[in-house]
């Protein structure tokens, strides 16, 4: 009963104010704009015309809610996120009644972290990227997000998104062995030859140069490990050296062994490089400033490289 009060007196305040816009020519001279918009759950039909008129899809906001109620289709609305370019008005309340939502993509890039995705997530209205960053974390998904295009709903809880890219992990390394290397070690190799290796040759060679340092006891010294945990402080290694002698887990210059988590969602190339190493006779490797990749089979050989590429 107080409902349908709260409507009638509404519809009449609505009245009052569309004779009022009508008397002065009230139109809303926002430009239209072509847009995804949100209608969340729980909110009323003036809430939804002003969000309408605020991107320039309607050009009064009074008439638009007094014809929804009137015809009583306000009742019909449902929450989701819609994609609007030309539609009149009646097309408008047609597509936002008829409940067909538009679904919001996201692409992950391969080599982009967990701190990317939240960003990404959070753009798209799934929450604070903060927040979803904690849940990642908390979820050890670091590694696991599988780099690829997800459609999202608009009320889609964070918890299935990320269930289903680590679905889609599952899915697409089905046919790989993990036997001789846990799937974890090898995740986190994928993700160093991701940041270090553009070509798949590459990738091969260095995780046989990092996986023969490891099986030896020898330091790793992958730059892209410790830049991973210091990219909050707008450093890298190259930038500051010193950064090396941090104590941290992820610096494999103090370290022996993998860091402590992946470093980022690798692609399906470097984990498979990761599991298919290429044998050489080199034990060192670095990256010119241009992406080219120099070996060396002596330290010696390596410091010449240095001074020859990057000094």
């Amino acid at each position: 009963m107080l409902k349908k009060v709260s409507i009638v007196l509404l519809s009449l305040v609505l009245l009052v104010v569309l004779g009022v816009s009508f008397l002065f020519g009230y139109n809303s001279n926002k430009e239209r704009l072509a847009s995804n918009l949100t209608i969340k759950k729980g909110q009323n039909i003036l809430q939804t015309a002003f969000l309408l008129e605020e991107h320039g899809l309607i050009k009064n906001r009074f008439r638009f809610a007094l014809k929804a109620i009137l015809s009583q289709e306000y009742k019909e609305i449902k929450a989701g996120t819609y994609q609007f370019t030309n539609e009149n008005e009646k097309e408008i309340i047609d597509k936002i009644k008829g409940g067909k939502e538009t679904l919001l993509e996201i692409t992950i890039i391969p080599g982009q972290t967990t701190k990317d995705v939240a960003f990404l997530l959070q753009a798209q209205g799934l929450g604070n990227s903060q927040d979803i960053l904690e849940f990642l974390l908390s979820t050890s998904s670091e590694g696991f997000l599988f780099p690829d295009t997800y459609q999202i709903a608009s009320q889609e809880a964070l918890e299935n998104v990320v269930l289903r890219m680590r679905s889609n992990f599952k899915l697409k390394t089905k046919g790989l062995s993990f036997e001789e290397r846990s799937l974890l070690d090898t995740v986190k190799m994928a993700s160093l030859l991701e940041k270090e290796a553009q070509t798949e040759e590459d990738k091969r060679i260095i995780a046989g140069i990092l996986w023969k340092r490891l099986d030896n006891g020898i330091l790793l010294e992958v730059d892209s490990a410790l830049n991973y945990f210091i990219a909050s402080g707008g450093q890298t290694i190259n930038s500051n050296p010193l950064l090396k002698e941090l104590d941290s887990s992820y610096n494999t210059y103090k370290r022996e062994g993998l860091p402590e988590t992946p470093i980022c969602n690798p692609s399906l190339a470097s984990i498979e490089a990761a599991l298919l190493p290429q044998e050489t006779s080199y034990w060192f490797y670095l990256s010119s400033n241009e992406g080219e990749i120099f070996y060396a089979k002596t330290f010696d050989e390596h410091l010449i490289n240095k001074a020859k590429y990057i000094y």
